[in-house]
């Protein structure tokens, strides 16, 4: 076995401002999105703009998805820190390359190749979390900052987004990410350990207990990423087009959103709980995000939708870190591969929820058809993971 090589504050710091800055250049886009889409075409109706912008945004998750499971093999063979510098050059130059050449094409191209290379982040920086620790609870809490480093992005991206479009364009908004995640990838580079405990090693097959809980945990990472797709395109339907509620109204629940998820973070890992026992929360937090999703259809009135918002986003909040602790822990050497497979099922999962909505929203054959059908899942998974989630108690970490 290898010893963990504990990473420095400033090395640590550098995976932090890399995940925050592929999430908030995520955000960033959304609310200049229709207007750089308006700009390269002033003839498209607002149904086309709705349409290219729900396209774009849908080849973003879709790189997650097939690409995520790539970066991550490629970092247990040859080492995290070229992974994460060249995902962050990547990512910055695909924004450089739409701010520059502009158009609809551009953007569809931009956020195929922004998703390509933001696919490498996230779950390679938790792979350096779960080689470089000492012990759990400092897994836990490592990973944790992770999570809310992307809370943050997520929340921080919009308003900056929309400041920079009300003063110079959309242009801006791509090009002063584009150049935060460049400078981020020169500070990965020089701050990341040159021989991460990994970058050498052969991954060495898990065991059969070690596979079980691994795919266990991604088809939970699948459902829970099934729910927030219904949940989030379900909120801004609900909201704009039912209760007709204003754009200021909606971002203030989706801030409530990221800031309950970044309180939920902080708190799960904190020293108040032990990162080993986290598995009691999985049945009921599935449970209480049923909850939260089934009744959204239902509730009238931003209070209503405040509560609603809280309930979900709180049990998403705690649900995230965890499945990402504990697919760490059973992951051993195999940490990027396995942590890569899990972005990659939550993103699948989120955008087979919002294509529901879509074909599935105010249909006669069922009263709020996809919340129903999220919340069903979100319950049958609670049910089954009462007696399953027990099993991952037994895991220790594996050698690396």
């Amino acid at each position: 076995m290898m010893p963990a090589r504990a990473l420095s504050p400033l090395a640590l710091a550098s995976l932090l401002l890399a995940v925050f800055v592929v999430w908030f250049g995520y955000s960033v886009v959304l609310p200049v999105l229709p207007s750089f889409i308006l700009a390269a075409d002033a003839s498209l109706s607002a149904e086309a703009i709705a349409r290219h912008t729900g396209l774009a945004s849908s080849l973003y998750t879709l790189a997650l998805f097939l690409f995520a499971p790539m970066w991550g093999w490629l970092s247990d063979r040859h080492g995290r820190r070229t992974v994460i510098a060249a995902g962050l050059f990547g990512y910055g130059v695909s924004l450089l390359g739409v701010a520059s050449l502009g158009g609809i094409a551009g953007l569809y191209g931009e956020r195929l190749l922004s998703g390509l290379f933001a696919a490498a982040i996230s779950p390679v920086a938790s792979a350096v979390v779960g080689d470089s620790a000492p012990n759990e609870e400092w897994r836990a809490r490592r990973l944790a900052w992770l999570g809310m480093a992307a809370t943050a992005g997520l929340f921080l991206g919009p308003a900056a987004g929309a400041a920079a479009a009300a003063r110079s364009g959309a242009q801006l908004a791509f090009a002063a990410t584009a150049a935060l995640a460049i400078i981020t990838a020169i500070g990965s580079l020089l701050l990341l350990p040159l021989h991460l405990p990994s970058a050498k090693l052969r991954p060495a097959a898990q065991d059969a207990a070690r596979r079980r809980a691994v795919l266990f945990l991604l088809a939970l990472s699948l459902v829970l990423g099934v729910a927030v797709g219904v949940f989030e395109v379900g909120l801004a339907l609900r909201s704009d087009g039912v209760l007709g509620m204003g754009a200021t109204q909606l971002a203030v629940l989706f801030a409530e959103c990221s800031l309950v998820m970044f309180i939920a973070q902080a708190v799960v890992f904190s020293p108040w709980f032990k990162a080993t026992a986290t598995w009691r929360t999985i049945a009921p937090g599935l449970a209480i995000m049923g909850v939260g999703v089934l009744i959204l259809p239902w509730s009238n009135g931003l209070l209503a939708l405040s509560v609603v918002v809280g309930l979900v986003a709180a049990s998403g909040g705690v649900l995230v870190p965890v499945f990402t602790y504990w697919v760490s822990l059973a992951a051993g050497p195999q940490q990027g591969t396995n942590l890569g497979s899990q972005v990659a099922a939550a993103s699948l999962g989120q955008g087979i929820g919002s294509a529901i909505v879509g074909l599935t929203y105010n249909t006669d054959l069922v009263t709020g058809a996809p919340f129903v059908l999220a919340a069903t899942l979100l319950v049958l998974s609670a049910v089954m993971s009462s007696s399953a989630a027990g099993r991952l108690r037994d895991l220790k970490p594996a050698s690396q």
